[in-house]
């Protein structure tokens, strides 16, 4: 039997979890020396419990105050779910692409902080998933929530709760905002959470604010009656988490890194969030002034704002490298090469040009799978400043199968390039300037292409904590 593009994509999401949780238990005793011995036992019908936990909390919210229909289980809904085949649903973009990625890290992180390992907390966040899709709504089962809740679940799980234990370990007190499960299971069993060692700390976090003047040159099909110029405040950070530059090892996360912003005015909006985790780490080279190195990573992306959906949940082959040239100089780069698992953008014909309201949901961004690419690039004089190259590429192929009524088959190529310069003016304090483009084409097998260019010029200050 072939197998359609849709099932492509759902099968290998699922092989690739079940894969490397198979392979993680040999090579971990390959390479002794570089994963994390086990302090205490895991719970395992503690995780599952607390996993489960989570979906019904989540149930009972959606039924006894929001009143969801969806939410209106009954055994005959269960039945229809469980005898039923998986869809692609129709849901909106902020649920299906942010919301579900962190209900996932509740899944996930249920297992960690009741010590289950990466791969035992990431088979227990596909579980967790699949328990929501059959049992916790009316809806049929959906096989985009399962990829996203799942692969986005285990990104965002692992990432909060390492950071989680870095506020633990610096006693800061407003650290369960960071990670409820965390914080709840070290009260229930007054565990205090392992400190990062060594390699596994904290090695950069910025914060950063300033005001944005855009420039949009939109296409024709959008209804956007704001102003081509438009000014906007906007507020961002990075966190680098562990040294990339490691010894060889197989412990998921021991590096990752985060880039988020918020941006707000009267007539606009916009969030960003762009991450990569290392799944396993090798050297490349090692010298007195360069180090190089290579991962795989998984990549959890997303843009959410009033011109904009974009979301990416992809595997990807990464280098990274670093040089200092004499006692001044420096010069860093970044490179993700990227296979985008399931990716999401808006359809403008949908968005805009929607037909008439028939009673039923229906999405006005496209699914699909593709190539994606990371490139960073920064070179820096201890005096004179840093320039700094930012680049995202993201090229989504539409699933078939997925394309919601009157909507088309075709493909998009996003590009997304930051320009900036700056410089030190006291101490950790940074003033900089910066020019961002983005750029979508969407070609369309039943529509019309589309063209979009946003760009912008930002001014702001920036502090290294």
């Amino acid at each position: 039997m072939r197998l359609s593009s849709s099932q492509r994509v759902l099968y290998s999401a699922v092989f690739f979890l079940l894969f490397l949780s198979v392979i993680q238990l040999p090579l971990s005793a390959e390479i002794r020396i570089e994963t994390e011995p086990a302090e205490t036992s895991p719970r395992y019908g503690m995780a599952a419990l607390e996993a489960m936990g989570s979906n019904l909390f989540l149930l009972g919210v959606n039924r006894h105050i929001r009143q969801a229909e969806y939410a209106m289980i009954s055994p005959e809904s269960i039945h229809t779910n469980l005898t039923s085949s998986w869809v692609w649903d129709q849901d909106e973009f902020s649920v299906n692409q942010i919301g579900h990625p962190y209900q996932g890290s509740f899944y996930f992180i249920s297992g960690r902080s009741n010590n289950l390992n990466f791969w035992e907390s990431s088979l227990l966040t596909l579980g967790g998933s699949v328990t929501w899709e059959l049992l916790m709504e009316t809806e049929l089962p959906s096989k985009n929530d399962l990829i996203v809740t799942s692969l986005g679940g285990i990104a965002v799980g692992e990432m909060f709760h390492r950071l989680y234990q870095e506020a633990d370990a610096s006693d800061l007190h407003a650290r369960w905002l960071i990670s409820p499960m965390d914080s709840m299971n070290s009260i229930l069993f007054r565990e205090d959470p392992k400190p990062a060692r060594g390699r596994s700390s904290l090695r950069d976090v910025q914060l950063a604010g300033g005001i944005v003047l855009a420039d949009n040159k939109l296409d024709g099909s959008r209804n956007y009656e704001a102003a081509e110029n438009d000014f906007s405040a906007y507020v961002s950070g990075q966190i680098i988490y562990g040294d990339p530059f490691i010894l060889k090892s197989i412990t998921p996360f021991e590096h990752f890194e985060q880039r988020f912003s918020i941006n707000l005015s009267d007539t606009f909006y916009s969030a960003s969030f762009f991450s990569d985790g290392a799944l396993c780490a090798w050297p490349l080279y090692d010298t007195r002034h360069s180090q190089g190195s290579a991962f795989i990573s998984l990549h959890y992306d997303f843009i959410f704002s009033s011109l904009i959906n974009l979301a990416a949940n992809s595997l990807g082959l990464s280098f990274k490298t670093q040089h200092h040239f004499g006692r001044s100089w420096y010069l860093s780069s970044k490179l993700h090469l990227n296979w985008i698992l399931l990716g999401a953008s808006e359809y403008l014909h949908l968005w805009y040009d929607a037909p008439p309201d028939n009673g039923t949901e229906r999405r006005n961004y496209d699914l699909g799978t593709g190539e994606g690419v990371k490139f960073y690039f920064e070179v820096s004089h201890g005096t004179i400043g840093s320039i700094l190259v930012n680049y995202s590429y993201f090229g989504i192929h539409t699933i078939p199968e997925s394309v919601p009524e009157y909507g088309s088959t075709g493909y998009s190529i996003t590009g997304i390039l930051d320009l900036a310069f700056e410089r030190r003016f006291l101490g950790d304090w940074y003033t900089g300037v910066s020019a961002t483009s983005y750029h979508k084409q969407g070609f369309y097998d039943a529509a019309a292409d589309t063209n979009d260019i946003i760009s912008s010029v930002n001014l702001y200050v920036k502090r290294k904590l």
